[in-house]
Order: structure tokens, then C-alpha cells, then sequence
């Protein structure tokens, strides 16, 4: 489905699920930050363990929270500062960017992404 939005990203996209899938089954994975990483997701519960809700973070940019797999979130910090969130319930997006951080212990992956690399693809 993510060649669909990123046809030229097979390995960015073959890193976000192996990362994805060893974050779910409780591995710790070897990621380097910067990494180019892709992933499909849907709004995270922000009442969930370890989940906030979508804020500015401390570096002025703002953040949407993607659910990967079950647990597994990604935290997208735009690199201009814009929302880029849709004025909906809940949506789902697709997303291209740089590894900042991974927490294995909250399974919480934190990415840097272009406003042109947040795709939403549904929205309810």
C-alpha cells in the first residue's frame, strides 16, 4: 500500500515495518537516527499507555501520532512547523521522513517529516 503514495521507497519503506514489527513483538531494533523510514497509520488513541495528544512539541513543530501495529506509534514532527493534521475525527496518513528517536520501552518511534510527505489517505 505505501509504494502506492512512495513508489520509489522499497527500502524506506521495508525499514518502517521491520522496525514496526520488532517494536510489536517487544525486540529492541537497530536503527540509526536519520535513517530515510516510511509508514501507513491511523490516528493513535490519545488516551492510550504512553500516548498524548497532538501538541506543539518543544521544538515549535507540531506532531500528529499514527498507530503502525497494535502498541507501535509513530510520533511525525513536521519540519516546518505547519499542522498538517486534517480537521477530522480521525484519519489515516502515509508518511516519509527521518528517523529521530526510538523508545522500545514505550514503542514510540519519532520521525521528521516534510509537509509534501504527510499524505493523507482517509479520513472519518
Amino acid at each position: 500500500m505505501l509504494a502506492l503514495y512512495f513508489p520509489n521507497e522499497g527500502d524506506s519503506i521495508a525499514n518502517g515495518t521491520a522496525l514496526a514489527q520488532f517494536l510489536h513483538e517487544g525486540k529492541a531494533p537497530r536503527v540509526v537516527a536519520g535513517s530515510r523510514i516510511c509508514f501507513l497509520g491511523k490516528t493513535a488513541d490519545a488516551h492510550g499507555p504512553n500516548i498524548h495528544p497532538a501538541v506543539p512539541s518543544k521544538t515549535g513543530t507540531y506532531f500528529g501520532l499514527l498507530e503502525v501495529l497494535t502498541n507501535v506509534v509513530v510520533q511525525v514532527n513536521i519540519t516546518t512547523g505547519d499542522d498538517v493534521r486534517p480537521q477530522a475525527v480521525g484519519w489515516g496518513a502515509a508518511v516519509l521522513g527521518s528517523v529521530e528517536s526510538v523508545n522500545t520501552q514505550s514503542q514510540i518511534v519519532t520521525i521528521s517529516v516534510e509537509p509534501s510527505n504527510w499524505i493523507v489517505t482517509e479520513t472519518w
